[in-house]
């Protein structure tokens, strides 16, 4: 949440000089907003789960978010050089 806050107050600046932060583009701001709200909707699975099926989704769900953040090192670099 953190980092989110600290994307989105750079973003929203309006100083005279132009800030260049590695991760604070309008791209990277939705990319941790949808990692966000995957954790959110694991909480929920985890928090609902009593049976295997439901663990099992959860999973399902751990593995979206890990292939998320695997595949945003490439996503951030593309991003950061672009600019």
């Amino acid at each position: 949440g953190y980092f989110q806050y600290f994307q989105y107050s750079v973003l929203k600046s309006s100083f005279s000089v132009e800030l260049n932060y590695w991760g604070v583009n309008i791209g990277s701001v939705a990319y941790t907003l949808f990692l966000q709200m995957l954790f959110f909707i694991l909480l929920i699975y985890v928090k609902k789960s009593s049976t295997k099926l439901n663990f099992n989704q959860s999973s399902k769900i751990c593995k979206i978010i890990m292939i998320s953040g695997i595949l945003s090192i490439p996503l951030f670099n593309i991003l950061f050089q672009a600019q």
